[in-house]
């Protein structure tokens, strides 16, 4: 009797252990997809947030796109593209607060101090 009192506690405990086990690889992945989760969401709304932005500053050309050595090439030339579509479209944009404008045969210009126009 006691021999079967002994392998039911020892099925008993490792079917618990087994249990036990496997809850914490369950919580594990469950950590690991919240966390690709909140990364989903906070890269969605950054992603957004550009978007309003560009999209602001290309409607207009008031607005100073500011373009610094810094930053990473794939924006710099997303910035730039702003700034000819902007020169193209309104025939001014104004780029880290200079203001460049389009002359009638395609040439960009800007003013100097002395009211002169400096073609670029």
């Amino acid at each position: 009797m006691s021999f079967v009192i002994l392998i039911a506690s020892i099925i008993i405990i490792t079917a618990i252990s087994y249990t036990l086990q496997r809850n914490k690889a369950l919580n594990k992945d469950n950590y690991l997809r919240i966390f690709k989760r909140r990364s989903n969401k906070r890269n969605s709304l950054i992603s957004k947030f550009k978007s309003r932005h560009y999209n602001l500053l290309l409607k207009s050309p008031e607005l100073s796109i500011e373009i610094s050595t810094l930053e990473p090439e794939d924006i710099l030339r997303e910035k730039a593209s702003i700034h000819r579509l902007r020169l193209e479209k309104f025939g001014q944009s104004k780029m880290n607060n200079i203001t460049y404008y389009k002359g009638p045969r395609g040439g960009i210009y800007i003013y100097t101090e002395s009211g002169r126009k400096k073609y670029i």
